[in-house]
């Protein structure tokens, strides 16, 4: 029905829950200002949710159950964010939240991908060269270099094995083997703890990847303890909203400890995940009174690092990217310029 449409994105929902939140306030009914929204959407999908969630509503479902029937859209922290809105009479700052929360993960992903866009399309473009130009510009080159004869330099053999087994059928039964084993890692990667852990420990990105995950996980707790859930809920929803099996486990352990009695920075600082910047802002605000401000300022001061972090990264990853263009660019030309010149001499 929705073709290939992507999902909707960070965006498209910061833009539907702030467009939801300014029609409610303005004294619009939200089966009213839903029909409206739905009108108006580019996105198939996200314009079905509106039209599923009008009908439900006329039907006498709470916003928060209808939001159950999308779950490609609306996140368990969505729904439950949504519920403690209605529970309390805030439902438009609980949207509003939202809006802003979506606003906030929108950007920092374009950040990201901003910065990792450059380098995977240089290197893709780099493994194009290294595995298509010998077999298919090169070809009738190689085949005179083989009705010469003679003794061919190390490099030219080396480039045409390669050329040659780039056109036989294992290269792609290689190549299948190599993507399907990818396919697996990527699915084990999302449900293994063990194996996301060992991810996380990779230097530099490893590092990078755990500061975005507590930084979403941070700022999911701060919209959770803004709108009154409760702590122990807000702990495990906003350690769900990220996706990482690895971060649950740790949010299960550390709930255990506040249920038992202690306080949550001191669980906090019992676990080797979060930094003890984390701890340490925490037991600030729990001796203050100030939980939410504390996790904003905490979740800004992540941020910042992060992108620093990229930065970092990004300079230190370009040389390395164009050492291999020039490594691969200039193997190419020795191997094919050799064996010419030899030509040439021989003439």
């Amino acid at each position: 029905m929705w073709g290939f449409q992507a999902a909707p994105d960070a965006r498209m929902r910061s833009v539907f829950f702030r467009s939801l939140a300014t029609m409610f306030s303005s004294g619009v009914s939200l089966v009213a200002a839903l029909d409206m929204l739905a009108q108006q959407q580019e996105n198939l999908q996200l314009a079905e949710a509106c039209r599923g969630l009008s009908k439900k509503l006329q039907e006498g479902h709470y916003l928060s159950r209808a939001m159950q029937n999308y779950p490609f859209i609306f996140r368990p922290l969505h729904q439950k964010m949504v519920m403690s809105g209605e529970r309390s009479g805030q439902l438009n700052a609980v949207l509003l939240r939202l809006a802003d929360r979506e606003e906030r993960n929108g950007e920092l992903m374009q950040k990201i991908k901003s910065s990792l866009t450059m380098p995977l399309v240089v290197s893709s473009l780099c493994i194009c060269l290294a595995v298509f130009a010998p077999p298919f510009l090169f070809r009738g080159l190689f085949q005179m270099i083989g009705e010469v004869g003679g003794e061919l330099p190390l490099t030219t053999r080396c480039l045409m094995a390669f050329s040659s087994f780039v056109m036989s059928p294992w290269f792609v039964l290689l190549a299948l083997g190599f993507l399907a084993g990818l396919r697996s890692l990527w699915r084990r990667l999302k449900v293994d703890a063990d194996w996301q852990l060992k991810v996380l420990r990779i230097p530099h990105l490893g590092e990078s990847l755990r500061l975005l995950y507590v930084t979403n996980f941070v700022q999911n707790l701060r919209a959770m303890l803004e709108v009154g859930m409760p702590l122990l809920q807000a702990l495990e929803l906003s350690a769900r909203a990220t996706d990482l099996e690895c971060l649950n486990q740790v949010i299960a352990e550390v709930s255990e400890f506040v249920k038992q009695g202690e306080a949550l920075s001191d669980a906090l600082a019992g676990s080797d995940f979060f930094p003890g910047s984390l701890a340490q802002g925490v037991r600030a605000s729990e001796e203050a009174g100030k939980m939410s401000a504390m996790l904003g300022n905490l979740e800004s001061l992540y941020r910042v690092e992060l992108e620093q972090r990229l930065e970092s990264m990004m300079a230190a990853l370009e040389p390395t990217v164009l050492g291999v263009i020039g490594t691969v660019v200039g193997f190419t030309l020795v191997a094919t310029l050799q064996p010419m010149l030899s030509v040439l001499d021989r003439l």
